[in-house]
Parts: C-alpha cells; structure tokens; sequence
C-alpha cells in the first residue's frame, strides 16, 4: 500500500473514533443532567392532575350556625401515582352580593393510584343566618382549588366553580346525594374511560365512611321573639326563621326532644290512647307531640307560629321539614288550599302530603292585630284516614286549649 493511502486511512479511523468518543460523551452528560434534575425536585404537576367527578353544595349547621358546604369526588387525572402525595385543598366561598369571602382548607394524603377516586368535605369557617325565604338567603359561590406536592401559587389548579345550592342538609344526606350524581365531565373522555380503553383496568371510586353528623339543638322555628317583644309582642321587621337542620320531630322519642330541649314543660298522658307532651325549645318558642299509646315515638308534632306577613307554600313546607324528624328527605307536594269562614272567623288551610307524613297548616285571622298572621301546623305521620281521632284528642287534651277553638269549628262543619 503506497503511504498516501495509508495516511488516508489512517485518518478515516481517527474520525470514527473521535465521533464515537463524542457522541458518548454526549449521552453521559444529558443522563447526569436527568438524574440531577430528577434528585432536586418533584415533576412539576399538570393542569390535569386532578378531576371533578361530581359534586354537592348545601348549608352545613353545627352549634354556631350554618356554613356553606361542599363535597367533591375526585380522581387522579395524572400521569403518575400520587399515593402518600401532600395535597391541598382549598374551597373559597364568596357572598356575590357583598364580596365576604371565606375560605375553607384542608390537606390530605392518601392512597391515589392513577385513576383511582377520593372524597374530600370543606365547610367555610364562618358562620351565616338563613331567613326562612330563600331568596334573601346568601348567594354565593365556590370555587375549589388543590396543590399538589410542595409548590407555590404557580401550582395551584383550580378544580371547580360553581353556585352554593340554597339547600340544608346532614353530611350523610349530602354524601348520599353525592354518590347518586352523574359524572359531570361530559363531553369529554374521563380519565376513567381513558383506562379502560386502553386496557388499564377500572376506575375505582373508595366511599368514605358514612361521616357520623353532631349532635345539635334544634332552634325554633318562630318569629323571631326578642324583636316581637320589643314591641308589645308584635313582630317587626323581615320574617327571620332560624330553620333547623337537624333535629327531633317524626318518628323520634320523646328520650330525644328531652336531649334537644330538656325535660317538658308539661304532660297530659290522661287520655286512654295518647300521650302528649309541651317542650321549650332554645328561642322560647313551643313545640308539642303527641304519641300513641303505649309508644313514646311522636306520631304528630304541632307547633304555633307567629309571622308579619303570609307565609309561602315553600315556607311553610321549610317549617314541615324542620320538624319532620326522620322523614326530612322526603319532598312535600300535593298541595291544596281551603278558605272557611267560621264562628271563630276565617282560617285558610293549606294541605300538603309526603310519602310517609303529611302537613295541615292552618292560617287563623289575628282580630286583635290583622298585620300578625298565626299558623298552627299539624304534622301527622298517621294515614290520612286517621285524621278525625288526632283531631278529637287535640280536643281532649288539657295542653292543646290553643288549637281546641279552632280545631272544633272546623271538626263541627
């Protein structure tokens, strides 16, 4: 071989070699940057991370008063496991009609594989009054947020946006209502769908244990009383009903009013085949049940209210439902109304039905003050067709003289 080519030779190897030391030494140093890059921090989350499956709003009452609510289920929408991974959540309740806002908080760490659902509950710390008219109830709305890891402002997703729904209920009532929603993210393909289609297995969605509510009073349901006396007993102002929540009425013991109100102003168990019992509740107004005997479980509860102006269909079953005890869930309808005009004067009756109990509400004319309208309402969980004895032992009893006039007028016709 003549040294020309040689050299040429020669030189083609030194080439191959040197572009091959290159290209390793390429490699090496972007898996050390890889790895550093890995060892100094968590990957940065998505936008995606997590998902709304569904979602409920409502008023929450404790001791202190009510507060907006709202339960989320949601999913690891992410690209990686997220089980034992900080996650915060925030859920800022704002009042659109004066700007108050309140945020809720809570932060969680939990088993979430990819796909996998969770549950988490935030109530707003601050507490609000209800007026039994819901349209002046607060209007306000939520907006849901979570963190995941530990991340500035620039990690925040913001999960939901949506208006509190003018409704009380319980945390179990509200986590039933819950799991009975459809998955709101239609239009697209869930996360969910996603693993199913490409052969990942189910979603699985893990129910928390059925939350256990407090323990809480029951307010009354009557105008408000302190203002009323105020001014010789008249009320004044807007109707201000504090509706209750949670607490005894259809269906309970009289062990449980005693446990809401104390033990009864006083008791007529006289009668052969009732017993009936007078408790004050917390706001000094009254409520009465009656049982049949030998029971002590409330088959009827009466309850007198005084309002300045007339009260609403809605109102009135908001009134129903606060003392309709275990029957709260069921919707009162079949609404009818009566005008009679009796020795006693005129009284408007308006009738409603649920499936398990029903409502007689009876609106008396005031002729001392006809800007004061009294209601006395008859919640009965006996079927209809036993109406006429309940009415004869209102009659009877001792502690009912202030249904007795007007409940026999109307029983004589």
């Amino acid at each position: 071989m003549t040294a020309p080519a040689m050299f040429k030779k020669n030189t083609v190897i030194l080439l191959t070699i040197l572009s091959i030391l290159v290209s390793l030494s390429f490699d090496c140093a972007l898996a050390n940057a890889q790895s550093s890059d890995k060892g100094e921090s968590e990957p940065t989350p998505s936008a995606q991370d997590l998902s709304v499956v569904s979602y409920v709003t409502w008023w929450s009452h404790d001791a202190t008063g009510y507060h907006p609510a709202i339960y989320l289920r949601y999913e690891n929408d992410s690209a990686r496991d997220l089980s034992g991974t900080l996650i915060r959540f925030q859920c800022r309740f704002t009042d659109l009609r004066n700007g108050y806002v309140t945020v809720a908080r809570k932060e969680m760490r939990t088993d979430l594989a990819r796909f996998r659902q969770r549950y988490v509950i935030m109530r707003g710390p601050a507490q609000f009054e209800l007026p039994i008219d819901e349209n002046a109830w607060p209007n306000i709305e939520c907006k849901a947020m979570s963190r995941i890891g530990e991340v500035g402002d620039e990690g925040t997703q913001e999960l939901l946006l949506c208006k509190l729904d003018s409704i009380t209920m319980t945390d179990d009532e509200a986590l039933e209502k819950l799991n009975k929603q459809d998955d709101i993210r239609k239009g697209r393909m869930s996360a969910a769908n996603k693993a199913r289609k490409h052969g990942r297995g189910d979603a699985v969605a893990d129910a928390p244990l059925s939350p256990q509510a407090p323990a809480l009073p029951l307010n009354g349901t009557n105008a408000n009383k302190t203002q009323s006396s105020k001014n010789g007993g008249k009320p004044t102002g807007n109707l201000d009903f504090s509706i209750k929540a949670k607490g005894p009425g259809l269906g309970d013991d009289f062990f449980d009013f005693e446990q809401a109100f104390g033990r009864p102003i006083e008791t007529d168990p006289g009668s052969t085949k009732w017993t009936w019992a007078h408790y004050r509740e917390p706001d000094s107004s009254d409520v009465y049940a009656g049982a049949r005997k030998p029971g002590s479980k409330a088959n009827v509860i009466i309850s007198s209210v005084r309002s300045n102006k007339p009260l609403s269909d809605s109102q009135l079953s908001t009134i129903a439902h606060a003392y309709a005890g275990k029957f709260k869930s069921q919707a009162l309808g079949n609404f009818t109304h009566t005008v009679r005009y009796l020795s006693t004067g005129r009284v408007q009756m308006t009738k409603m039905s649920a499936p398990s109990f029903h409502l007689s509400a009876y609106n008396v004319d005031n002729t001392a003050d006809p800007t004061v309208n009294n209601y006395v309402l008859i919640l009965s969980m006996l079927p209809v067709g036993d109406e006429t004895s309940v009415v004869t032992e209102i009659k009877r009893s001792r502690i009912l003289k202030f249904v007795t006039t007007m409940v026999g007028d109307l029983d004589r016709e």
